[in-house]
Formats: structure tokens, sequence, C-alpha cells
């Protein structure tokens, strides 16, 4: 569905590089490999992303990103394995020489999309990330 989605948005005259990519649970997951995999593109948003969810692994993607990649990784505290899987997450684009991350967690137990119900400004500030990256 991402790669019919990127496909798409090419035919239709857009460029790569102002495609991003936006995912909640399996869905970030999803998010993150496909940035690391088209190149060109600027960004990825992940709600609660997971180390490894249904054989969907981060680690590898978040090595593998452009100087120019950014990635925005949200979670809620209190939703654990989210929370561990983005500290590690920032960690690895901290220390890659190309990755470049933000880290963002919420108080609560809010998974995926719930953090929008939780978070009212959340998508204001998904949007401005777009816009800046």
């Amino acid at each position: 569905d991402v790669d019919a989605a990127v496909n798409f948005l090419k035919q239709k005259g857009f460029e790569e590089k102002n495609i991003s990519f936006a995912g909640a649970s399996i869905g970030a997951n999803l998010s993150l490999d496909a940035l690391a995999r088209y190149g060109e593109t600027a960004c990825a948003i992940l709600l609660s992303p997971g180390l490894n969810y249904r054989g969907l692994k981060t680690e590898a993607p978040m090595k593998n990103l452009g100087a120019h990649q950014k990635v925005w990784l949200i979670s809620a505290k209190g939703e654990e394995y989210s929370a561990e899987s983005v500290r590690a997450l920032h960690q690895i684009g901290k220390d890659a020489p190309s990755g470049r991350s933000t880290l963002t967690l919420f108080e609560g137990n809010a998974h995926g999309t719930d953090l929008f119900s939780s978070e009212k400004q959340l998508t204001e500030e998904i949007s401005a990330f777009v816009r800046n990256s």
C-alpha cells in the first residue's frame, strides 16, 4: 500500500523530495521502512512504533536514513513497549552519522492514533514538522 501511494503521487507529478510518511503502531514501522527505501523523501512521523511489530523491524531502516531525512518518534510514557522502542530508535538516530531524529514522550498510555485525543496540539505540530523538513 505504501509503495502504491508513492507511485500514485509520482504519477501525479509529485517529486519524491516532497513526499513524507506518517503512521501509527504497525503503520509507524511501515513509514520508517518507506523513508529508508525512498532515499529522496524528507521525513516520517512515527506514532507508537515498535522495534518489531509482526516481523516489521525498525532498527535497520533507522540506521539507513539519508543525511537529509528526519524522523519524529512519538509515544506515551505509559505505553511501555513503544516508549522503550522510541528511546532505542532515537539513540540510533543520534549515533548514526546520517540519521536525525526528534523524540517526544507524552504523559499517559495512549497508543497510536489515540494520541490525537489526548494531545490536542499534535496535528498542528505534525504539520509544522513536515513543513520544516
